[in-house]
């Protein structure tokens, strides 16, 4: 069973250890090492943990200034995804219904140079929108499916 849990130091060094290398680089794309994030700036940041409390990835979701209900939501993985796809996918889509029932939509860009990256998140439904300039990124969001009154 995999759990969301808030991320600790013992988490943030087992996420380090275990990283997958583009996921770090499309991390550090802005110029920035992930290395060098103000723990501050973690804060509000999870973690998906297998029941002997592995990272499998870290990230959360970041409310969108002056949007209606719209969040910027990221995710780092380690390794262990590809080793578990099926269970990481299942969390992965439990997750994002519950962040659904709290956005309206969720968006962001994704690195076209990590293929597996954006095999998942289409995969899991997202739709996809313009490539930046540089057409090395591409930005996607998933939307709540309203319900009929």
């Amino acid at each position: 069973m995999m759990t969301l849990k808030k991320l600790t130091i013992g988490h943030l060094q087992d996420f380090l250890q275990n990283v997958r290398p583009l996921d770090i680089q499309e991390a550090e794309m802005g110029g920035v090492r992930f290395a060098d994030t103000p723990l501050e700036e973690l804060e509000e940041c999870r973690c998906l943990v297998d029941e002997d409390d592995n990272v499998y990835a870290i990230g959360g979701v970041e409310p969108i200034p002056d949007t209606d209900n719209v969040g910027a939501v990221w995710m780092l993985c380690t390794h262990r995804v590809e080793e578990h796809p099926i269970r990481f996918l299942k969390a992965s889509k439990e997750l994002l219904d519950f962040y659904l029932h709290v956005y309206k939509i969720l968006a962001n860009r994704a690195w076209l140079g990590n293929d597996l990256h954006i095999k998942w998140l289409t995969w899991m439904g997202a739709n996809w929108q313009h490539k930046t300039p540089n057409d090395q990124c591409q930005y996607f969001y998933f939307q709540r499916k309203e319900t009929p009154k």
